[in-house]
């Protein structure tokens, strides 16, 4: 599985569409280095045909916000940043290939399954058979 840090510089006035092929996991979003103070920007993510507003940051005040956003491959989404003046928003986190399983792949092979339930039982057993020895030795103590 192969991962990677990945960063995206978010202009205004301009739509970064991505259809994925890996998994995306964006984790802070950053007022650009060049902001005025006070300057003010809003980044919105764009999916299924809806506008949703992530984080609004603003120079001096609120300059990186951590996020916690999660994209499988085949999602289309799109960022934009909107604001005064023509500050950007720089996206940071981390992408992976999605890890390739069959269909008819278990976590355990049907061998390893039998042989757990086997030690499960036979731990059964034990935990049985000693409660019953400590019984009877109570009632010899007794008599």
């Amino acid at each position: 599985m192969l991962s990677g840090v990945f960063g995206q510089e978010i202009e205004q006035k301009k739509q970064y569409k991505n259809k994925l092929v890996t998994i995306m996991h964006v984790h802070h979003a950053t007022i650009d280095t060049g902001a005025k103070p006070g300057e003010r920007v809003h980044l919105y993510l764009h999916k299924n045909e809806s506008k949703i507003l992530l984080c609004t940051l603003i120079e001096g005040a609120c300059e990186n916000v951590k996020l916690d956003l999660l994209f499988f491959p085949g999602e289309e989404i799109s960022f934009t940043a909107e604001g005064s003046g023509s500050t950007s928003i720089h996206l940071v986190g981390v992408q992976e290939e999605l890890k390739e399983t069959s269909d008819d792949s278990d976590e355990y092979s049907d061998e390893t399954l039998k042989m757990m339930e086997e030690l499960i039982q036979k731990q059964k057993h034990t935990k049985v058979s000693s409660s019953e020895e400590s019984d009877n030795s109570d009632d010899d103590e007794e008599n």
